[in-house]
């Protein structure tokens, strides 16, 4: 009688290999997948911020096309700089509105309140504004010059996910009423 023996299993060296390239794959792929999601979500990050900073922008675009910008406001505080953190405006009921940055929050100071612009997922970094003239275009003699206009560049951060870019909007804004 013959003996026979049959070795069709896995040695213990060959199991161990095999787990071993599993674990390996596993982890990169594990590692792969992480880094994808954390890409996604500073992607979504990043997306809200820009459309809460863009309805920002929006709502200061709408106030500025709107007003007058209040030169007086400029000539009783040491006149207008080349670049202001400060936005002096009149509404054309003659309300005086001032927009401004303070704690990484914008607001808007009237002479009966302070109120914040509220924005959850964004930090205001920066503010400033351009006027364009600097000395009020309108007066009785003659016509103005040129309309005035406002650039306002905003620096601004997500707030919800570390690590992120700033993101800089910048944009000119026309008036469209005169300073009478």
């Amino acid at each position: 009688m013959k003996n026979k023996n049959n070795n069709s299993g896995f040695t213990l060296i060959e199991m161990l290999v095999s787990v071993g390239i599993f674990a390996i794959f596993s982890v990169a792929i594990i590692g792969i997948y992480i880094s994808a999601l954390r890409a996604s979500r500073q992607t979504i990050a990043l997306s809200q911020a820009q459309q809460e900073a863009q309805l920002i922008v929006t709502a200061l675009a709408k106030k500025i096309r709107f007003s007058s910008i209040d030169y007086q406001y400029y000539e009783d505080n040491g006149g207008m700089l080349a670049n202001e953190s400060r936005l002096a405006l009149v509404d054309p009921d003659g309300t005086h509105y001032l927009f401004l940055v303070s704690d990484q929050n914008l607001y808007v100071v009237s002479a009966t309140a302070s109120v914040p612009i509220p924005s959850e997922r964004i930090d205001v970094q920066n503010l400033n504004f351009v006027i364009v003239p600097t000395t009020n275009p309108f007066s009785v003699s003659a016509a103005p010059a040129e309309q005035p206009r406002v650039t306002m560049a905003m620096t601004i951060a997500a707030n919800n996910v570390p690590n992120m870019p700033q993101i800089i909007i910048q944009q000119t804004i026309p008036q469209r009423v005169g300073g009478f």
